[in-house]
């Protein structure tokens, strides 16, 4: 069989073993096809579950994982341990503390405020500042650094997988104007950490079966506020889309929520409608040899569709944190 003869699928993955100059220069206008082929640009859209990490990571398929590694730079909604990021997101956090709380650990750190700003007058304002600037500094290298542990979020270990292995990670989206979210909650009321934990498993078997798709979303997401994603994948199919006209010899990763990528308003139906055919976007098979399937029979998905059904779940499309950030500023201070 001659080269060219090769199916696109096979051709392209002999690619992945030139760089971008010798690709063009070997094959650049040899024939249609090829010069076809040479500029697809390729790249991948990874959904996450802002879930425990231990529920997802182990179960991910092996070419998940390669994808993750051979990966130039990755992208999330948000980068949590970014210098601007961070203070937000400790603004956010010391802002939703409790008055009685807040005042405690003003009064233990403001001898150290007065001698590292030499303000003489009580200024609360003042102080919050360099308190929320003391947090960001202090944590950012721990959350680039620690150890990965079962409960942090699996955005948190995506971020420190691509730091870890030397990768740009960047954001998708521009800091919110608003705090992000700092607890689940049903119906205006904190879900305990059973019943969480119970829910978030429940929705990781879904995730692990790959049965996540449109309809799923649709039956248990009617909460989610449908202007605000389409606001929210607009900007974000930009900055991919620069992205990937900037550098298209980049490979990216670009991992955001599951419930971004499926249905009419979705980051791929924008990037297959709004740029005609520049995209040819294909779903792969992430199966994976290590999750149990026995979650995956139709009866167990039905199950947990009306299970999931009964709470207003929001762990698939939301702008939050979890508890980690508020419970790091408070292990400093109380025991």
């Amino acid at each position: 069989m001659k080269f060219e003869s090769l199916p696109n699928e096979i051709f392209l993955e002999c690619l992945q073993y030139f760089d971008g100059l010798q690709i063009f220069h070997s094959f650049d206008q040899l024939n249609s096809r090829f010069n076809r082929l040479i500029r697809i640009i390729p790249f991948y859209l990874f959904g996450t579950l802002h879930v425990a990490q231990n529920l997802i990571w182990p179960y991910l398929s092996n070419e998940t994982i390669r994808i993750l590694t051979e990966s130039d730079q990755i992208w999330l909604e948000h980068d949590f341990t970014d210098d601007e990021m961070n203070e937000h997101i400790y603004g956010c956090a010391v802002d939703k503390m409790p008055l009685e709380i807040r005042a405690r650990i003003r009064k233990q750190t403001w001898p150290e405020f007065l001698n590292e700003t030499s303000v003489k007058s009580n200024n609360l304002k003042q102080w919050r500042q360099w308190f929320i600037n003391k947090q960001s500094i202090l944590n950012k290298y721990l959350w680039r650094n620690q150890t990965i542990t079962d409960n942090i979020l699996l955005d948190h270990r995506i971020i420190l997988e691509g730091y870890q292995r030397g990768k740009y990670v960047g954001s998708l989206e521009s800091i919110p104007k608003n705090c992000f979210q700092t607890e689940s909650s049903t119906n205006g009321k904190r879900l305990s950490k059973k019943l969480k934990l119970k829910y978030q498993t429940i929705l990781s078997h879904v995730y692990n079966c790959d049965k996540i798709n449109e309809d799923f979303l649709e039956k248990i997401c009617s909460c989610i506020d449908t202007l605000k994603m389409r606001e929210r994948n607009e900007q974000m199919t930009k900055q991919i889309r620069k992205l990937l006209k900037e550098d298209p010899h980049k490979k990216y990763l670009f991992a955001v929520g599951a419930a971004h990528l499926f249905g009419n308003i979705s980051i791929v139906q924008m990037l297959q409608e709004q740029y005609n055919n520049d995209y040819l976007i294909e779903q792969i098979n992430t199966s994976s040899p290590n999750f149990s399937y026995q979650y995956c029979t139709d009866e167990e998905i039905y199950r947990s569709i009306n299970t999931l059904d009964g709470v207003q779940n929001n762990t698939i499309n939301k702008r939050f944190i979890n508890d980690e950030f508020l419970n790091q500023i408070l292990g400093r201070f109380f025991d």
